[in-house]
């Protein structure tokens, strides 16, 4: 069934099609039929893909190289299938922001084999981990040092006990220029339990407890008892932004505000200025 929310952000969406929508919608109610449809062949697409990677690892097996082989499984996003009335990808909430990570190492790699992975096969780790992680990974399974210049961190030193203590990232960043429609673009933090979500577009802000309320559906910006952690995490995204010297059009240095960004903005620290071309 369709998570419907009633988050007054949400709702402004809501528009219900008759007939058939274009394939190129990104928001709108088409109706319980459409979303069933939707799912079952995502989940087709989804089963599909499990198939072949399980001939994958079958191949690896008879070639007499799975044991040497590290194997890591992820996707680049997820799609939000109707949840919020939303489609497609390009969103911070969980349909389309949250990818799987699975990784299966070599029976070599375990402390019992004389190696030093420590984590029971078929666990789950809680920390917040990201795609920026999966090079550093494979630099440590090889052996090979990870360059101080890479922002990732190598999910290793969550496998290891003697390293599990090590600092591992508190949250997450998560952003999008726009994408689909002028109003769609945002900036977000999360640690797994809460997500801060900003959209720039029109200065609104949501706040959920992940923990509570997986689904996303109450916004606790106007709720007076998350009033601290609300102040907690816009001021984590300010001082990022201030930190990584966004300007003005970002963020209001002097007040300590987020700034209200109608136009889109790319940004990055490698993206090309007209000096470099």
């Amino acid at each position: 069934l369709m998570f419907v929310d009633y988050l007054y952000l949400h709702a402004r969406y809501a528009v219900h099609y008759e007939g058939h929508p274009n394939p190129s919608i990104w928001y709108g109610d088409l109706g319980t039929t459409q979303v069933q449809l939707s799912r079952q062949a995502y989940y087709a697409s989804v089963s599909f893909v499990d198939e072949w990677i399980g001939n994958v690892l079958l191949a690896l097996k008879n070639k007499g190289i799975l044991e040497n082989t590290f194997v890591l499984f992820t996707a680049d996003h997820g799609d939000m299938m109707g949840d919020h009335y939303h489609w497609r990808k390009g969103y911070p909430y969980f349909g389309s922001a949250s990818v799987p990570m699975l990784v299966r190492w070599p029976n070599a790699m375990d402390q019992s084999s004389g190696g030093k992975i420590t984590a029971s096969r078929g666990s789950l780790q809680t920390e917040v981990i990201e795609l920026r992680d999966i090079l550093p990974t494979f630099l440590d399974v090889a052996n090979l040092p990870i360059p101080n210049s890479l922002n990732g961190s190598s999910l290793l030193d969550l496998l290891i006990s003697s390293t599990h203590s090590k600092t591992w990232r508190e949250y997450i960043d998560l952003e999008h220029d726009i994408c689909y429609n002028v109003t769609n673009h945002w900036n977000a933090l999360s640690d797994g339990h809460i997500k801060y979500i900003y959209q720039a577009y029109f200065g609104d802000e949501q706040l959920f407890d992940l923990d509570s309320d997986p689904k996303e559906l109450n916004n606790l910006v106007k709720n007076v008892t998350w009033h601290e952690t609300l102040l907690k995490w816009r001021s984590r995204l300010v001082n990022q932004f201030i930190q990584e010297g966004r300007g003005a059009d970002w963020v209001d240095e002097k007040n300590l505000k987020l700034k209200q960004r109608v136009k889109g903005q790319l940004y990055s620290p490698n993206y090309p200025s007209v000096d470099n071309q």
